[in-house]
């Protein structure tokens, strides 16, 4: 199947990054670090695992091993304090993708502030009262338009 760009989009012919993504989720009850053999999270590893194949995009998600010696933890990520370049490069990746992932009952869903530092620039767009799955096809929507030449996700 052929993929035409968007009218005014470049199609993207480099070859694509695998992204290492780094998710802060707060729900009702609890607040963790999303890992791939973390206990907290089935569905939402799920969730992302699916988002992916749309976008011909490579996702990674770190064990709990990396986030520890990376000194991830929510506040890190979600204020984009740390430097999460070497902590992808450990989970397999080249590019991070950082994120917060809230539950809001004020929304009727969740809250999902995301942050891509790439070419020298700190890239970040929100996306609020939606389904972990519409959160995670806007992150990686957003991460392809801005990895491709495409501009900022909006």
């Amino acid at each position: 199947m052929r993929c035409w760009p968007r009218r005014g989009r470049k199609p993207w012919l480099a070859e694509r990054p695998a992204l290492v993504v780094f998710l802060a989720v707060t729900t009702t009850t609890k607040t963790f670090l999303l890992a791939k053999d973390g206990a907290d999270g089935p569905y939402v590893r799920d969730s992302l695992a699916s988002a992916a194949p749309p976008l011909a995009l490579q996702v990674l998600l770190p064990d709990e091993a990396t986030l520890s010696e990376a000194s991830l933890d929510f506040a890190s990520i979600a204020e984009g304090s740390a430097p999460m370049e070497a902590a992808a490069a450990a989970a397999g990746g080249v590019v991070p993708l950082a994120g917060t992932l809230v539950w809001s009952d004020a929304e009727l869903g969740w809250i999902a502030t995301w942050r891509l530092p790439f070419g020298g620039e700190d890239h970040r767009w929100q996306i609020r009262g939606v389904s972990f799955d519409d959160a995670f096809r806007n992150a990686l929507r957003g991460a392809a338009q801005v990895l491709s030449g495409n501009g900022e996700p909006g």
